[in-house]
């Protein structure tokens, strides 16, 4: 009897370690906000493209729609801060943008319980889809001036505004001649903040050793 009992103490303790491994911890709205105010947060919303088009907590990534490229919408940093939610406390939905961090090697990811519906309840503000803002928070959208060496044909800038395009909010690229002789500044628009020099010279791909990014700021 004493062994049958220790052996169902095992399979239960080991059951209880298979849900707990299953779960993620939780993370309060508070904590959710103070990390979107400093930029250290990715959101994955799982309610689906409808609810996300509808209304998402501002930045968050439409999993449905952006599962696939999932990693190129996550921060570089695996030890990021990464937030997934659903509907609310009862949804488990959530599991599936958590889990698909957690394979691409993501070891900071929480769960907000409350969900969308928390999140409204509490007066929070929501962002509405169809602004193809798709990609994890790193800022608001900024202006920023690269300076580039070996821009020096229109297929050259082609390539450039290609890049730029690629980058999270990249857009309105315009195109002058740099301070130094040879070079080109080029203005553009994106919301990528600090690693915005590291994923321009990644959507640059090969031509990277070509058109080379001498300095990227934000304009001021």
């Amino acid at each position: 009897m004493k062994k049958f009992i220790l052996t169902l103490t095992a399979a239960l303790l080991a059951f209880a370690g298979i849900s707990r491994a299953d779960e993620y911890p939780d993370i309060s709205i508070g904590d959710v906000k103070k990390a979107i105010a400093e930029k250290k947060v990715a959101l994955i919303d799982v309610n689906g493209s409808d609810s996300w088009t509808e209304g998402h907590i501002p930045g968050a990534i439409d999993f449905e729609a952006s599962k696939e490229k999932l990693a190129d919408l996550l921060p570089k940093d695996k030890a990021s801060l990464v937030v997934a939610y659903c509907g609310g406390p009862s949804c488990s939905a959530y599991k599936s943008g958590a889990k698909l961090a957690t394979k691409l090697g993501y070891t900071n990811v929480k769960h907000l319980s409350v969900g969308i519906s928390g999140w409204k309840s509490a007066g929070e503000k929501t962002e509405k889809g169809g602004a193809k803002k798709t990609a994890a928070v790193e800022g608001a959208g900024h202006t920023y001036v690269a300076t580039f060496t070996g821009v020096t044909c229109s297929a050259c800038k082609a390539h450039v505004s290609a890049a730029i395009a690629k980058l999270p909010g990249g857009a309105n690229a315009t195109f002058a001649a740099g301070e130094k002789e040879g070079t080109q500044k080029v203005t553009f628009t994106a919301s990528c903040d600090k690693v915005c020099k590291d994923k321009l010279v990644e959507a640059l791909g090969e031509g990277s050793k070509t058109y080379v990014v001498q300095d990227l700021a934000m304009a001021k």
